[in-house]
C-alpha cells in the first residue's frame, strides 16, 4: 500500500495571534511599523514547509465578521477586547504572504478558520489523504482520529489520541460533551457554572454524552453537582453547539489548488525588504531558502600529538576562530571539561576529547598537557575568539586555568541584538533559521530520563559529529550575523554586550555567600509563624482544611463565609493573589491565607532552597546571568 499524502492545514489567525502576544517586546521597523506578528507568522511557515514537507498546504484565517455562533449565543467571545493597534496594523500583509509563498489560504465570511480547517480535514481523510492540523488551539482537539492530528509548532508537539485523553479525559469524540460542561472562558462559553473539566470528564465517561446525562440526572451522585446541572441545562447545550466544529461547510475540495506553488521571490524579497527582515532576506536564493548540505564524516577527531600539534600550528596562524567546550553540565561552574571543538572555515572543524570514560574508550592526549599547550593560544588577545553563549566557555575554561582572551564575537547576543523579540536564539535554531540546517542535538547524544548518560560518556565518534557541527556552524553564523551589526547595534555590542559578557563571567565565578546556619535559623523562624498563622486560619474558618489547596479553600471563602466570587477559572472559583487582596477588605481570612503564602513561597523557594544551591569547591551559590 502506498504511503498516504499529507495535507497540513494551518490555523493562520492562531498563529498571528501568538505570535504577536509570544514576544517578549516589540519588533519594528526604523519608521516604527510594528513586524513582530509578521516576523513569527513567517518563522512559522518556513519552518513547517522546511521539516515537515507537506504534499499540500492550506492556511485558515477567522472571517473579520460575526459567525454563526453570535446568532446562537451573541455573548460568544464578549469578553475579548479588540486586537492592539500594532497588531490590526500588521492583518493586511498575512494574506498577501501566504500568496507570495506559493500556499492556498481561505476565509469565509460567517465562519471561523476551525470550521474551514475541520471541513477540509474531513474532506480530505475520505480522499485518502494525512491530515496535519497546525495549532495550538485546544478547540482542535475534537477533530483528532485515525489519520488526523495536531501539530503545535511553537512547542514542536504532536497531539494524538494519547494526548486528546490526557488534556480532556475522553476520547476525541467526547471533547465537544465535556467542553460543553465546562465552558470556555477565553470564549465566554459559560458551560456549566462550577463544572470543572475533571467533574465533566468524569460525567462524561460515565454517561456518555450531555443528552444521555440529563436523561439519566437521577444517577448523578454528588448533590451539589446535580443541582448545578439542573440550573445551567440551557447552557450546557448551548455551550456544546458553539465549541462543536462545522465540519459540513459548503467548501470546494480542490486539492490542484493546495499544491505548494512556486515562490513569488520578487514579491517576498519587496516584502521582507519593507519589514527589514534581515535574515530572510539572507536566507533566499532562488526562489527558495537556502539548505545547507554538510558531511559529518569530514569533520575530524583529534587524537595523536600530531594531529594536535598540526591543529594548534592551524590555530596559532588564524586571526579568528570559533570554538565550544562540551562538559559535565549545564552550570559552567560545576562543569568538568569533556572536550572542546574549533572551526575556522566552513565544514572544516575538529573536535578534541580530553575525557570521555567508557568500556573501549580510544586513548585520550593527556588533559593536563593539552591544556598547557593550549593556553597560550586562548590567552592570547590578538588572536580572535567566536563562541555561541561564549559566556559559558569563558568560564569553564577560567576552571581550568585558562583565562580566555580575545573574545570578539558571540552569535548569540549578536542574534539578540538584530532580533530581540525573537525567541530562537539558540544555536539550533538559528542554524535552521539561516541555513536550512537540522544539527544533532544534546539529547540524541544523551539520551532523555532513566537512559540518559553524561556528555564523558558518549562515543567519541559520535561526539565529534555533535561537537565539531556546533562550532562549524557558529564560525558559519559570524559570517552571516556579523556583517548585519551596523552603527547603534554595533556600538552597543562593542561597548555594552561584549564587556559586559566578561564581568558576568566574573561575577558567577566569585558567587554569592550564603550564610547556611543563619537560613536554618530563619526557617524554624518561619516555621512557627506559619503554625501560627495556620491556627489563626482555623480558628477564622471555625474547621480545619488544606491552606494550600484552592479548591478546600474556595469552599471556605465562597461556600461558607459567603464572601463575594470576584473570578471564576475553568475549575471553579479563583483564589489567586488578586482576589484574596480585594476580599481582604471584607474579611480577616483572606488577609490571613495571603500572609501565609508569602511566608511558605519565601520557605520553599529561598530559604530552604538556596543551601542545596551551594557548590561545594568554593561554598557559594554560583548565580547564572543572561544577556539574551
Amino acid at each position: 500500500m502506498s504511503k498516504r499524502k499529507t495535507l497540513y492545514l494551518i490555523d493562520g489567525s492562531s498563529y498571528i495571534f501568538r505570535a504577536f502576544f509570544g514576544v517578549r517586546q516589540q519588533l519594528a521597523t526604523s519608521k516604527g511599523f510594528p513586524t513582530n506578528a509578521l516576523y513569527g507568522f513567517i518563522n512559522m511557515l518556513q519552518k513547517v514547509i522546511r521539516e515537515e514537507k507537506p504534499d499540500y498546504l492550506v492556511v485558515a484565517f477567522d472571517s473579520p465578521d460575526k459567525t454563526f455562533r453570535h446568532k446562537i449565543y451573541p455573548n460568544y467571545k464578549a469578553n475579548r477586547d479588540a486586537p492592539p493597534e500594532e497588531l490590526s496594523r500588521q492583518f493586511p500583509y498575512f494574506e498577501p504572504l501566504v500568496k507570495a509563498y506559493g500556499l492556498s489560504s481561505i476565509r469565509r465570511p460567517g465562519f471561523e478558520a476551525d470550521d474551514i480547517i475541520g471541513t477540509l480535514a474531513k474532506k480530505g481523510k475520505q480522499k485518502g489523504l494525512e491530515i496535519v492540523i497546525v495549532s495550538g488551539d485546544k478547540d482542535m482537539m475534537q477533530l483528532i482520529s485515525p489519520h488526523i492530528y495536531m501539530l503545535d509548532t511553537m512547542k514542536n508537539k504532536k497531539f494524538m489520541d494519547k494526548e486528546v485523553v490526557e488534556k480532556f479525559g475522553v476520547q476525541a469524540d467526547k471533547v465537544v460533551e465535556v467542553m460543553g460542561l465546562m465552558g470556555d472562558s477565553s470564549d465566554h462559553i459559560p458551560g456549566v457554572a462550577g463544572v470543572g473539566p475533571k467533574t465533566a470528564a468524569e460525567l462524561i465517561r460515565k454517561f456518555g454524552s450531555i443528552e444521555a446525562l440529563y436523561k439519566r440526572i437521577d444517577e448523578v451522585e454528588k448533590k451539589n453537582v446535580k443541582e448545578k446541572l439542573e440550573r445551567d441545562k440551557e447552557n450546557a447545550f448551548m455551550s456544546r453547539e458553539l465549541v462543536s466544529i462545522d465540519t459540513e461547510m459548503d467548501l470546494e475540495f480542490n486539492s490542484d489548488l493546495m499544491i505548494l506553488g512556486k515562490i513569488d521571490s520578487a514579491k517576498l524579497k519587496k516584502m521582507f525588504e519593507e519589514f527589514e527582515f534581515v535574515s530572510f532576506l539572507e536566507g533566499m536564493q532562488d526562489g527558495t531558502a537556502n539548505s545547507l548540505k554538510i558531511d559529518r564524516s569530514e569533520y575530524k577527531t583529534i587524537l595523536t600529538e600530531k594531529s594536535f600539534n598540526d591543529l594548534m600550528e592551524s590555530l596559532a596562524k588564524k586571526k579568528s576562530f570559533a570554538f565550544d567546550v562540551e562538559t559535565t553540565s549545564k552550570r559552567p561552574v560545576w562543569a568538568r571539561l569533556v572536550g572542546i571543538s574549533f572551526s575556522f572555515e566552513d565544514g572544516n572543524a575538529f573536535y578534541l576529547p580530553l575525557a570521555h570514560r567508557y568500556l573501549g574508550v580510544p586513548e585520550q592526549l593527556e588533559f593536563k598537557a593539552v591544556c598547557e599547550k593550549l593556553k597560550p593560544i586562548l590567552e592570547d588577545k590578538s588572536i580572535k575568539k567566536c563562541g555561541h553563549n561564549i559566556k559559558y566557555d569563558l568560564i569553564v575554561m577560567s576552571n581550568e586555568g585558562i583565562a580566555l582572551d580575545g573574545v570578539d564575537f558571540d552569535t548569540m547576543i549578536a542574534s539578540y541584538l538584530l532580533n530581540p523579540s525573537s525567541r530562537g536564539h539558540g544555536l539550533d535554531a538559528l542554524t535552521m533559521e539561516y541555513f536550512g540546517h537540522k544539527n544533532l542535538t544534546y539529547k540524541e547524544m544523551t539520551g532523555t530520563g532513566s537512559k540518559e548518560i553524561g556528555f564523558d560518556e558518549v562515543e567519541v565518534d559520535r561526539a565529534t559529529e555533535y561537537a565539531a557541527e556546533d562550532s562549524d556552524m557558529t564560525w558559519r553564523l559570524k559570517g552571516k550575523l556579523q556583517p548585519q551589526l551596523k552603527d547603534s547595534t554595533l556600538k552597543l555590542y562593542k561597548e555594552i554586550e561584549l564587556p559586559l559578557l566578561e564581568v558576568l563571567a566574573e561575577i558567577e565565578l566569585n558567587g554569592v555567600y550564603v550564610d547556611r546556619k543563619h537560613l536554618k535559623e530563619l526557617s524554624s523562624k518561619i516555621d512557627k509563624q506559619l503554625l501560627h498563622l495556620e491556627k489563626d486560619i482555623y480558628v477564622l474558618a471555625d474547621e480545619e482544611f488544606n491552606i494550600n489547596s484552592p479548591k478546600q479553600l474556595s469552599v471556605i471563602l465562597f461556600e461558607k463565609l459567603k464572601l463575594p466570587v470576584v473570578k471564576k477559572t475553568k475549575t471553579g472559583y479563583s483564589t489567586d493573589v488578586s482576589v484574596l487582596e480585594q476580599l481582604a477588605v471584607e474579611h480577616k481570612l483572606p488577609e490571613q491565607v495571603l500572609s501565609y503564602r508569602q511566608l511558605a513561597k519565601l520557605k520553599s523557594t529561598y530559604v530552604d532552597a538556596l543551601p542545596g544551591e551551594i557548590f561545594k569547591n568554593t561554598g557559594r551559590v554560583h548565580t547564572s546571568f543572561n544577556q539574551t
